[in-house]
Parts: structure tokens; sequence; C-alpha cells
């Protein structure tokens, strides 16, 4: 049995792509806001999908709504649409 939390393990692992995430918003523009987006989005589908393992999911279906929400919004920025 393990002795106390993994929450000093998980801020550990995630304080460095916090600091990434922000310098990312600020400085690095859409595109590269769009890739951060796709990337981070896919570590946290393959971890769902890990979890949801026993019921067989459809994976490619997740990572083509995930790849194509993130295109529309894209385009949507991209070609000034109104919020």
């Amino acid at each position: 049995r393990r002795r106390g939390t993994s929450t000093g393990a998980r801020i550990l692992v995630a304080a460095p792509w916090v600091v990434l995430a922000v310098a990312i918003v600020f400085y690095g523009g859409r595109t590269l806001f769009a890739l951060l987006a796709f990337g981070l989005g896919v570590v946290a589908l393959t971890e769902l999908y890990r979890l949801l393992a026993p019921v067989h999911p459809i994976n490619l279906a997740g990572f083509l709504g995930l790849a194509g929400l993130i295109a529309a919004a894209a385009f949507a920025a991209a070609s000034g649409s109104p919020r």
C-alpha cells in the first residue's frame, strides 16, 4: 500500500505545462495554441480511453472529433466570426 497521496507529484508534473500554456497563449499565436490544445487533447483522450478500455470505446472517433473541434475554432477565429 502506498503512503500519502499523489497530489504533490501531479503538481510537479503539471507546473511546467501550465507555464508553457501561459507562454503560448500570450506569445505563440493561434496556430501554436491550436497545436498545444490538440496535443493536450490527445493526452487527455488517451488517458480516458485507457480507463474505458473494458467497454471498448471507438478511439478514432474521439480523436477525429477533437481535431474537428479545434479546426473549427481556429477557422472561426481566423475568419473574424463574432463570439
